[in-house]
């Protein structure tokens, strides 16, 4: 199955599990930046953990949005679409749609939560 039919029959289940329309369109941007790295015509079943892990360093290295943000994307934002990857390819295997997932060597992505830190009386 191409790349592009597997996205539209996964984003039909999640929004048929209740995703949230806002999840979905999260979903449909690394879908897009995937489908750039790759080629949308690539076929699931030949999709490698190298080509994962590379397509991860592109986002972190190489990648150019095409809005008005400069630099580089946030560990946050690779930590997302390392979890767009995990559901992609989870619920391809759970179709049975290819028979092992080559994104479960990728390790997770580390980012730092920033602390939030309370106004003091004074602030208020």
């Amino acid at each position: 199955m191409r790349l592009s039919k597997a996205l539209q029959g996964f984003l039909i289940a999640k929004a048929d599990d209740d995703y949230s329309p806002d999840t979905l369109q999260i979903f449909r941007n690394h879908f897009k930046q995937l489908s750039t790295f790759l080629d949308d015509d690539v076929d699931v079943t030949t999709v490698t953990t190298a080509q994962l892990s590379n397509f991860l360093r592109w986002l972190r290295a190489d990648y150019k949005p095409n809005n008005h943000h400069k630099g580089t994307l946030s560990n946050k934002t690779i930590n997302n679409a390392w979890t767009f990857l995990r559901s992609f390819f989870g619920w391809l295997h759970s179709e049975g749609l290819i028979d092992s997932r080559p994104d479960l060597a990728l390790p997770e992505p580390e980012y730092a939560t920033p602390e939030i830190l309370p106004f003091t009386r004074d602030e208020v």
